[in-house]
């Protein structure tokens, strides 16, 4: 008897929109399992049998591959056996032989197009999401490809399929590679660029593969939910089937943000400018640490009792919400956050006469994301721009909401271990393991330390110079725009030829990352180079040791670290890698402290201080990541919360108006 699975889509079984019901269990139990015995092999990974599974899996793979490359000529018995493939699986869904069957068709198209064969991990990695799953695929080990083989036998499915990946210039690119793999097999694939009309967004939608990113996903969900009804067409064919790239990112880091749709904001009005003006000049007149505490971590302000008697003194002459001792102490202190806390080239940009945020995970640019409260008018009045007006709130969302109505969710990282429970909390998502199909030449030495940023930075002139002339490509990370510019100095005096790589060269960045694996080149990045960054040294660097990276960021987690080490020895490449870590720059960032100036060795002379790390700075430096992934798991938590009482409200208040 014949199984059939059921797939989403829109039609009169599951409606114009699919998409999940409010209020559903998160959990993806109800969904059937493709392969039990497959699933239950791959989540023991000790077990005896587990590569014994994976290569008999694999053959019966390689087998139907044989048979779709008989039938690539002509292109008329290609064409046949292609629609026949999708006729199939319309009516039956994701049996094992018909995904098999499907695997083997988009794997052939995929030789075809990109001149690569994948392999046994990314065939298994495709199988595994498209069986609900999230799958750890080491950095360099092809996750583009796997999610090109999952995303086109969706497609073949008659499957509406929604690629997200971490930012647009990731969209765009692997969307190029995906419409060159499915040009023969009959599917549409798109891309969604910021800034785009309705008509154009609705057109981007109807293509059987969409790539785009979570944040303009979830807008477009937003905008849907809420036009009226009858009016417009929706820009969404429903929400089906998410495909995650950097699934971490989207599901853990990316939920901690609000995503708030707005109408289109004003000048501001002049009593409201003018009580952000006088917050402002107040905060100004507070001493640090006698009136005032600043945590940069946190973004957060605290008045001591000597500041309020210190703005009470100052308001004397003041009227209005300035007599009014809790709200004139919350208005200095977002005006303290604004002036201290906040720092130019690590939390936002200022280009153009315009004031830009920057995602705290990738370092880039996150046009229309602002800040509220007041804050964002506060953060314009101190790089001098024209003040906005707040925009009312039309609706609100978070991607976790808006990932949760998908009927069918899958995805691939490769730092996903660290955190499987909380994902499985969440999303009900089971995390699975797959190992390199080549074994890793990473070195890395011991961690060292450094007690200030003077030491720091004469050590690293001096490992600097020392990699450099070996002819490798060396690649620095650190924390912000400011820490990389005062590095940057110092090579400059030593002599040292470099490159910068941060959120104000997004325009250039591919030629820079291209420049980045060249022999001898020097380059300082912010957390632009993690996520989604391939660096590709030449034959030469190769030959020279690979790729060499050296670490100075200070991690809110172990899987963000181990995302940035992925940027060498990819793919069982050489490369080598160190961190470094300098106590001083870290209470720097936790207690708002302004940077201390890198000074010359010339200046003043002294011996560098550098030792190993012992485990009393690698235990405090985990013990503060847990910490703080305590406390994001609650702001996630409250934000859930949050979500769900303004969704209740909004599907009540639309009830009583009908």
């Amino acid at each position: 008897m014949r199984v059939r699975i059921a797939l989403p889509r829109p039609g009169p079984r599951w409606g114009a929109r699919p998409e999940r019901p409010l209020g559903a269990d998160t959990r993806r139990c109800d969904a059937p399992q493709v392969w039990p015995w497959m699933m239950t092999a791959l989540s023991v990974p000790q077990w005896p049998g587990r590569q014994r599974c994976i290569g008999w899996w694999h053959a019966r793979l390689l087998a139907r591959r044989s048979l779709w490359t008989a039938l690539a000529d002509p292109m008329p018995r290609w064409s046949h056996a292609v629609m026949q493939l999708r006729q199939r699986l319309a009516r039956d869904g994701f049996t094992e032989e018909l995904v098999l069957d499907a695997l083997a068709c988009a794997s052939v198209a995929c030789e075809r197009a990109l001149q690569l064969t994948p392999t046994a991990h990314q065939h298994l990695a495709a199988a595994c999401m498209l069986n609900q799953n999230l799958v750890e695929l080491p950095t360099g080990e092809g996750k583009t490809v796997s999610l090109i083989l999952a995303a086109t036998v969706s497609g073949l499915a008659d499957m509406p399929t929604h690629v997200l990946t971490a930012n647009d210039h990731l969209a765009e690119r692997d969307a190029v590679q995906c419409a060159a793999c499915v040009a023969t097999l009959g599917l549409r694939v798109a891309y969604t660029t910021p800034g785009e009309d309705a008509d154009r967004r609705r057109g981007v939608h109807e293509a059987d593969i969409v790539y785009t990113t979570a944040r303009e996903l979830a807008f477009d969900v937003l905008r849907d939910d809420h036009t009226d009804e009858g009016r417009r067409r929706p820009r969404l064919r429903g929400l089906c089937n998410a495909l995650l790239d950097e699934a971490d990112a989207l599901l853990l880091d990316e939920a901690e943000l609000p995503l708030i749709l707005s109408g289109p904001a004003g000048p501001c009005e002049p009593e409201r400018r003018a009580l952000w003006w006088q917050a402002w000049q107040l905060g100004g007149m507070l001493q640090l640490g006698l009136h005032a505490h600043v945590d940069t971590r946190q973004l957060h302000a605290h008045v001591t009792l000597d500041g309020q008697m210190q703005l009470e003194h100052q308001c004397a002459r003041l009227g209005g919400v300035w007599r009014r001792p809790l709200i004139r102490t919350r208005l200095v202190e977002m005006a303290l956050v604004a002036r201290h806390a906040l720092v130019e080239g690590r939390h936002f940009v200022c280009q153009a006469r315009q004031v830009t945020l920057l995602d705290s995970v990738t370092g880039r640019q996150a046009p229309g994301r602002a800040l509220g409260q007041g804050l964002q008018a506060l953060l314009q009045i101190r790089c001098g721009v024209p003040v906005t007006r707040p925009a009312d709130v039309v609706a609100r969302s978070t991607v976790q909401h808006v990932l949760q109505r998908f009927w069918r969710l899958g995805g691939i990282s490769a730092t996903l271990r660290e955190d499987r429970s909380r994902l499985f909390a969440l999303h009900g998502l089971d995390v699975t393991v797959l190992h390199a199909h080549r074994p890793s030449q990473l070195q890395r030495a011991a961690p060292m330390v450094a007690d200030d940023r003077g030491r720091l930075h004469q050590a690293l002139v001096a490992r600097v110079t020392d990699v450099h002339r070996s002819g490798r490509p060396i690649l620095i990370g650190l924390d912000d725009v400011g820490a990389a510019q005062a590095l940057s100095d110092v090579l400059h005096r030593a002599g040292l030829p470099h490159q910068m790589l941060h959120a104000g060269h997004e325009a250039d960045e591919a030629d820079r990352v291209m420049r980045a694996g060249q022999c001898g080149t020097i380059t300082l990045t912010t957390r632009m180079a993690g996520r989604g960054t391939d660096i590709r040294p030449s034959a030469e660097a190769l030959a020279a040791g690979g790729l060499h990276l050296i670490a100075c960021l200070q991690h809110e987690s172990p899987r963000h670290e181990r995302q940035f080490l992925g940027r060498t020895a990819r793919a069982g490449a050489p490369g080598s890698a160190e961190t470094w870590i300098c106590p001083a720059i870290s209470a720097e960032l936790s207690e708002g402290a302004p940077p201390i100036l890198p000074e010359s060795p010339s200046e003043r002379p002294r011996p560098i201080d550098v030792r190993c790390t012992n485990w009393s700075h690698t235990l405090r430096i985990r013990v503060g990541q847990w910490l703080d992934g305590q406390r994001r798991q609650v702001r996630r938590q409250r934000l859930m919360e949050q979500e769900q009482q303004w969704v209740a409200h909004h599907f009540r208040s639309r009830r009583s108006r009908r």
